[in-house]
């Protein structure tokens, strides 16, 4: 797995370049950020958290639902499917993030890249799906909502609302 100094070695700047680009603790120029992410991306580096750092401050606390919006979609039965699951996502301590792209593989890359969601539900899901395939390539868990020709890299799920 690479390492900051990895990262850093490949984007042609310092240890301590890279460590403010992941924080966010200085400004550094658009381009070296560019640099330093393109690098960071390449080497599939992701940042270790500080152990010393309390559980509750671990983790993102959203869950990211990649929905597509095609013309058969029925908007009404998904409002109900998403309202439960932030219902129940709240009483957790978690927060919804709803993907609507139709490129859905590219928006599971960036939101894993970004660490913007700690797992993922994948719904409306096609028996050839690019974001199924995305699902084996990221480091965040994927549940699927429905099934693909390829179902090595997400887990099926079936959900029982409460009422």
């Amino acid at each position: 797995m690479a390492g900051i100094k990895d990262v850093a070695a490949r984007a042609g700047v310092s240890i301590s370049t890279v460590s403010y680009v992941v924080s966010g603790k200085r400004r550094i120029g658009a381009e070296t950020q560019a640099r330093v992410r393109a690098a960071a991306l390449e080497l599939g580096y992701r940042p270790v958290i500080d152990a010393t750092e309390p559980a509750s401050a671990r983790g993102t606390h959203m869950l990211a639902v990649s929905s597509p919006l095609r013309p058969y979609t029925d908007v009404a039965n998904y409002a109900a499917f998403f309202f439960a699951l932030a219902t129940a996502a709240k009483r957790h301590g978690y927060d919804i993030l709803l993907l609507m792209h139709e490129a859905g593989d590219q928006e599971l890359r960036r939101v894993a890249d970004r660490g913007m969601a700690d797992g993922v539900f994948l719904l409306d899901v096609l028996l050839s799906d690019s974001r199924a395939d995305m699902a084996g390539a990221i480091d965040i868990p994927v549940v699927s909502v429905g099934y693909t020709n390829d179902t090595a890299h997400a887990y099926t799920f079936w959900m029982v609302v409460e009422k």
